[in-house]
């Protein structure tokens, strides 16, 4: 078991202008119009590892999934879609 870091919240988590380089909104195109992504193709848009983008559910900071089945769980491409513009930093619509 690793030792907890304490104090060290903010190394933790990835900060808003790390997370920005590496998302790019051209990456949409990957996405169906609509229906849910699996957490591999989530993590393939944002550049997180699994534990940081499970911790970000857990906090709040990453919307939680749907279940699927009892061993299924999806995000809605909609939910990772306006995630995405909100870490880049454009939440309009357009």
């Amino acid at each position: 078991m690793k030792p907890n870091k304490t104090g060290a919240q903010g190394a933790l988590s990835p900060r808003p202008e790390a997370l920005h380089s590496g998302i790019n909104q051209d990456e949409f195109p990957r996405l169906p119009d609509t229906g849910f992504v699996r957490l591999p193709k989530v993590l393939e848009l944002i550049p997180v590892s699994e534990t940081t983008w499970w911790d970000g559910v857990r906090e709040g900071r990453f919307p939680p999934p749907v279940k699927l089945s009892a061993r299924c769980a999806a995000w809605p491409v909609a939910t990772i879609q306006l995630l995405i513009r909100q870490l880049s930093g454009t939440s309009s619509m357009g």
